[in-house]
């Protein structure tokens, strides 16, 4: 008899959303520790990331790719992941995309900025597994030290496929280090951003945008790919954007209330808040909000209008544009590596929906929902679930 993989899924995802599941509550204790995380936006991460695992989700990821069940295990395949950063979403992810495709081992190699989640993840994957009677595919972490690289072109070598999430220079070497015809699916570096039109302004759903943008750098503290780096904003009637400024000083301290920041955005990043907010500060027209001196979370408005990287320390600058189709030109070294944006909150133009995706983001969202991908979202665009499946001969 087959075995019922998306069953099994179904069941992990619903006891990691069960708030007495014990690998949830292992989670929520040991992870923000780790990760530097606050313990309430992470809890809203794991239920996001989890509530994925619904049979009505995992239909989803297979109707991307014209697919009614996951393909029958091969024997001999076998994946590494190398997932990146402090954020459990790509792990989750890209398991369950192996699961379907058929992979019959799998091995997670911890990123080195968080180490627990993954060894929590296969434990939990293992006590369904012993309860079921068997699991859809093997799962274990596998470790190394980033110096041994004898040790790392093993690894690399024996998988069949390698997944990675990092930094470009992270891809680069991995990739320089892979076997000759290894199938490899790399995930680089990538940022996400905001935009708000001039109609939008005036809108009585202002209020409720603001909070959704709070929420959106609130989750992972500020620390993952969908995490907004910046708001651009058509300058209106309110040049100076105190009203716009205040508005999400507002909202970030109520956030703030339900959410505290971790150790991550209160102490880690303290010294760069700090001279990130001199240097705003100092700059003709540029203006700060903040909790007093505490560096738990920052609006400013930033005379520099090209988009730079942030601490992640829910610091969000506010870019005033004369219109949002500057936007693009604005955009750097991030040219091409725009993960997420989150859009004002209407009513507008079918213009601003342009301009988003002139940016060729792999996620266009409203503000409040960038951080809540649905489940056949590809990052950077990228169908990995497609791939996986190509590669497994069917």
């Amino acid at each position: 008899m087959r075995f019922d993989a998306i069953g099994f899924l179904v069941e992990l995802g619903r006891r990691w959303i069960d708030p007495e599941n014990p690998f949830r509550r292992e989670a929520l204790e040991q992870v923000p520790v780790s990760a530097g995380f606050g313990v309430e936006s992470f809890a809203c991460g794991l239920d996001r990331t989890f509530s994925l695992l619904s049979r009505e989700g995992l239909s989803r990821m297979l109707d991307g790719v014209g697919r009614e069940r996951p393909s029958d295990p091969v024997a001999d395949s076998s994946l590494l992941l190398i997932p990146g950063g402090r954020v459990p979403d790509p792990t989750v992810r890209s398991v369950v995309r192996a699961v379907l495709a058929g992979y019959s081992q799998i091995s997670i190699k911890p990123p080195s900025l968080e180490t627990r989640f993954a060894s929590i993840f296969v434990r939990s994957w293992e006590a369904v597994g012993s309860e079921w009677g068997a699991v859809p595919c093997r799962l274990r972490t596998e470790t190394w030290d980033r110096t041994d690289t004898d040790r790392i072109k093993k690894v690399l070598g024996t998988a069949g496929t390698t997944i990675l999430y990092g930094s470009d220079e992270t891809v680069d070497i991995v990739g320089s280090l892979l076997p000759s015809g290894s199938r490899f699916l790399p995930h680089g570096h990538k940022v996400s951003l905001a935009l708000l039109c001039q109609e939008c302004q005036g809108s009585n759903r202002l209020k409720s945008w603001a909070e959704g943008l709070a929420r959106d750098v609130a989750v992972y503290d500020q620390g993952g790919c969908l995490s907004p780096i910046a708001l651009y904003y058509e300058q209106g009637e309110e040049r100076g954007g105190g009203a716009l400024g205040e508005l999400l000083a507002e909202t970030f301290e109520s956030v703030h209330s339900q959410w505290p920041a971790g150790r991550l955005g209160a102490l880690e990043t303290a010294p760069v808040v700090r001279t990130l907010r001199s240097r705003i500060e100092s700059g003709r027209g540029g203006r700060l909000w903040t909790p007093g001196r505490s560096s738990v979370w920052t609006v400013a408005l930033d005379p520099n209008l090209d988009l730079e990287p942030v601490p992640a320390a829910r610091f969000l600058p506010l870019r005033r544009v004369g219109s949002l189709e500057e936007v693009a030109g604005r955009l750097g070294d991030h040219g091409g590596k725009i993960q997420g944006v989150a859009l004002c909150p209407g009513p507008h133009s079918s213009r601003i929906e342009e301009i988003a995706r002139g940016l060729e983001p792999s996620l266009i969202r409203p503000a409040g929902r960038l951080q809540d991908p649905p489940p056949d979202w590809c990052e950077d665009g990228q169908k990995d679930l497609s791939s996986l499946f190509k590669w497994q001969g069917n």
